[in-house]
């Protein structure tokens, strides 16, 4: 397994997305949630929460509201990753070897002879 590989597997446990900000939600000042599941919300005490009362960072929000779909889009890349280079060892074994590239173009899903 590789580090990618863990890493990915280890980020299994969050709330499902989608990941909303809603800047001001009762009593806090604001969080990131799930329909009405809290993924993540902000206090209002400024002895605890220094950045209280500061407009929220829309940039940095939007990233951490796509961290669901772009957790999907790693774990579907690095699938595709791992298919490809399977196929590409096949090729890799014996170059000169027509079965090893039907062998590849086949795992790569290629129909072309």
């Amino acid at each position: 397994m590789t580090d990618d590989d863990k890493l990915l597997a280890s980020l299994t446990e969050f709330t499902p997305g989608t990941w909303k900000l809603d800047p001001v939600k009762g009593d806090w000042m604001g969080g990131f949630y799930s329909g009405e599941t809290s993924v993540c919300t902000f206090g209002d005490a400024r002895d605890y929460y220094p950045t209280e009362g500061e407009p929220p960072n829309y940039a940095n929000a939007q990233l951490i509201a796509a961290a669901p779909d772009l957790h999907r889009i790693a774990t579907e890349l690095a699938a595709e990753n791992k298919r490809l280079r399977a196929a590409l060892s096949v090729v890799h074994k014996c170059s000169n070897c027509s079965s090893s590239r039907g062998v590849a173009r086949a795992a790569l899903g290629d129909t072309r002879q």
